[in-house]
């Protein structure tokens, strides 16, 4: 949200403590070429334009919102003390100095595009393209839009963000995300808004590492180490949540491929009964096919009591999902490839049942049709 109380910057005569307050050299200072006036004359126009900011904050907010696969949306204005700080480190920074060399009440709300940021967050890892979808339909970015990924993440993944036009770029820190920017006009002012989409996941590290680092620019070697496990975390938990729900439906299709072979062999069943009670009213039934019908009587019998079987394999593929509920606590990749051998091992059993199963009904039927010949054969 917006923070509408004065800052301190609107009523400081020297940069001085501006400085020291957002650990800003003096050497970055000078280095920036910035003027105190003119960047408190921005820090006057942006107080008096949060209002207007905040309102179109929950404008794109609430649109967001709506899209299919987003699961939350949150925003904020850009307080004015880090607008400053932002300049001023831009006009020092060789990468973008040229960019803010002219930056001044007049146009910084054109040049910084986040005075609105937007974060657009879902559940799993490929949620971002039907949300990139929807978004692109909505807005036309006023900028490329780039998908920042880490160094090491799957290259099929990065592969698919292509297909439907996303520039994949290696963040240095680590960052995985999509970045937008779009702009409105509600009035006569241009707003632009900075858009980013991704997981809860990446969203609670990302938060995490910026309350770690960005207070203090801290370059601790072990801060950044345990920083940079942490992002490894997050993205492993990215990659189960979506192994999770894949795996979700593959037990569901094997659920459904049981109802159908347990149907099947039902109706198999009610057919052969059929004609063993067809063959058992004929008059000249001998008693050699009289015994053959009560043994395949037996067997039909048996073929009923295989519904146990059926079950049993229905209870091995529940067990698998039982196991996940540990895999997911491990969060390492041979557990992974461990469960998959499992699930695997699952299916093996399931396709060997389903095979027997329907073997002995096909046993069965060709005796009950065996007969069935024979007997018209001593009719005729």
């Amino acid at each position: 949200m917006a923070n509408g109380s004065p800052t301190q910057v609107l009523t400081e005569d020297s940069h001085e403590a501006f400085l020291t307050r957002n650990r800003l050299s003096k050497e970055l200072w000078d280095r920036s070429g910035c003027i105190w006036a003119e960047l408190r004359d921005i820090a006057h126009d942006h107080e008096n334009n949060l209002d207007a900011l905040a309102t179109s904050a929950e404008f794109f907010a609430k649109t967001i919102q709506r899209f299919e696969r987003v699961h939350s949306v949150r925003w904020r204005v850009k307080d004015t003390e880090h607008l400053l700080e932002k300049i001023v480190r831009k006009r020092a920074d060789e990468k973008s100095a040229e960019k803010y060399a002219e930056v001044g009440v007049n146009n910084y709300f054109e040049l910084v595009t986040d005075l609105v940021g937007i974060r657009a967050l879902h559940l799993f890892k490929d949620d971002c393209l039907t949300i990139h979808e929807s978004l692109m339909k909505t807005w036309t970015p006023i900028e490329e839009p780039i998908a920042y990924t880490r160094e090491g993440d799957h290259e099929a993944f990065k592969e698919r963000l292509a297909t439907v036009g996303l520039l994949s770029k290696d963040h240095p820190a680590g960052y995985r995300s999509l970045h937008y920017v779009v702009e409105s006009r509600p009035t006569q002012r241009i707003i632009r808004a900075e858009i980013q989409v991704r997981t809860l996941f990446e969203e609670g590290w990302s938060e995490i590492d910026h309350t770690v680092r960005y207070p203090n620019f801290s370059n601790d070697e072990l801060i950044g180490y345990l920083l940079k496990i942490f992002n490894r975390m997050a993205g492993s938990a990215d990659e189960m949540g979506g192994f999770v729900r894949d795996l979700n439906l593959v037990l569901q299709e094997r659920e459904r491929e049981l109802v159908e072979a347990m149907t099947a062999k039902e109706n198999a069943l009610a057919r052969v009964e059929g004609t063993l009670v067809e063959l058992e009213k004929l008059k000249d039934t001998n008693a050699e096919s009289a015994s053959l019908i009560k043994k395949l009587r037996a067997e039909v019998r048996k073929l009923e009591g295989t519904t146990a079987t059926t079950a049993l394999s229905s209870w091995q593929v529940a067990g698998s999902t039982r196991s996940l509920s540990e895999l997911v606590r491990g969060h390492s990749d041979s557990m992974l490839q461990e469960t998959l051998e499992r699930i695997g091992k699952v299916s093996e059993t399931y396709e060997r049942t389903r095979a027997a199963l329907n073997e002995r009904n096909n046993r069965t039927i060709e005796a009950a049709m065996a007969i069935s010949r024979d007997t018209n054969k001593n009719k005729k």
